[in-house]
């Protein structure tokens, strides 16, 4: 009995430490208050199930039961389309942003708004890009609102072609009679709008015949004042040689000198001439435009074109005109012009010409 009392003893010695050193005190027993446990709804609001998509995009239940916005998981409702995180509406025209619409050149910006934007979405048929606009036009390229070249043609602000001769006038050789434009002839069978035979008569569109030298020219002999109104002898021009004239705008002429030259094959006018350029763009001449000579003698006239004679012992060719050389803006060029005279009479008077003889401005030479 002695060993077993003092076993005993010590079993309860040791569990007594073992509850002090890993429990602590030992009290009375705890009871557990389940009432606060948290719990999650099955739903939100609007019966659509936790973590899921609501049907009214782009809405989302989240697990807590919160309706939030979640447009790139859940999508965008119909007329508007994911921008960012966002849903963009599409413009009025149903075309989505930053798009090009079916009506060009209309585009929907980011914004859902229309403007043109031609350079990005083109034009439709019958209309030309300016910009990011768009001009309209005919089928003939006319623009709306305005005359074709082809008259009496109208292109309508419908884009049609209609006749209205009232706005755009009749086609050449014909003339407007009761709203109408018809092939029309002059007394002399001349279509309206065109020259005579015989110069300088002209058929206008009154079918009458006037003289418009300054479209038909003039008459053998006889050349067009600058005006273009009148016909006159080259005689009546008060040009001399020496002094400089204008036949055309930014062209100035001279005629430094003029001398009858005796060859061993026939009689020869020299010219020595001069023309500078004082226009914006280049200029050359041919031996066809300048100068043409008219020569008078006794009453009669002849008209001269270049001829240069063959080099011999009394004649040579020095200094001869450049004439396919472009002369350049301020620039001058200079050179001599032959004229072979076919024994025309010692008192012959010459008259030089720019251009062809029925239109052009003259220079009197003293021989």
């Amino acid at each position: 009995m002695k060993y077993i009392a003092l076993f005993l003893g010590v079993m309860l010695l040791l569990f007594g430490c073992l509850d002090y050193f890993r429990f602590g005190q030992a009290g009375p027993p705890q009871e557990i208050n389940t009432t606060h446990v948290p719990t999650h709804p099955a739903q939100c609001i609007d019966t659509t199930p936790a973590d899921s998509c609501s049907s009214t995009k782009p809405l989302y239940c989240t697990a807590s039961g919160a309706i939030i916005s979640d447009p790139e998981y859940c999508g965008c409702p119909a007329g508007t389309v994911l921008r960012g995180s966002e849903c963009a509406p599409f413009c009025s025209d149903n075309t989505a942003p930053d798009s090009c619409s079916a009506d060009r050149p209309m585009y929907c910006t980011h914004n859902s708004t229309l403007i043109e934007k031609a350079s990005a979405c083109g034009c439709p048929a019958n209309a030309t890009r300016s910009g990011d606009a768009c001009l309209s036009r005919c089928l003939d390229g006319t623009n709306a609102s305005e005359c074709s070249v082809a008259k009496p043609l109208y292109c309508s602000e419908a884009l049609s072609l209609v006749d209205d001769p009232y706005r755009c006038g009749c086609p050449s050789g014909t003339v407007l009679l009761g709203g109408t434009c018809l092939a029309a002839n002059c007394v002399d069978g001349t279509p309206a709008g065109q020259c005579a035979s015989s110069p300088p008569n002209y058929c206008n569109e009154s079918l009458q015949i006037v003289l418009n030298p300054g479209k038909c020219g003039c008459n053998s002999g006889r050349i067009a004042t600058p005006d273009g109104f009148n016909c006159v002898t080259p005689r009546t021009y008060a040009y001399q040689e020496d002094k400089d004239f204008y036949p055309a705008p930014g062209i100035k002429m001279r005629i430094r000198n003029s001398e009858h030259m005796e060859c061993d094959n026939g009689d020869y006018l020299l010219l020595d001439l001069s023309i500078t350029n004082e226009g914006a763009d280049p200029v050359s001449f041919s031996t066809a435009q300048f100068p043409s000579l008219q020569v008078f003698s006794n009453g009669g006239y002849k008209w001269l074109s270049v001829e240069y004679p063959v080099n011999d012992s009394r004649c040579s060719e020095p200094a001869r005109f450049a004439w396919n050389a472009p002369i350049q803006p301020g620039s001058r060029s200079a050179g001599i012009v032959w004229y072979k005279l076919l024994n025309w009479k010692d008192d012959a008077s010459y008259y030089a010409y720019y251009t062809t003889p029925s239109k052009a401005s003259g220079v009197r030479l003293s021989p």
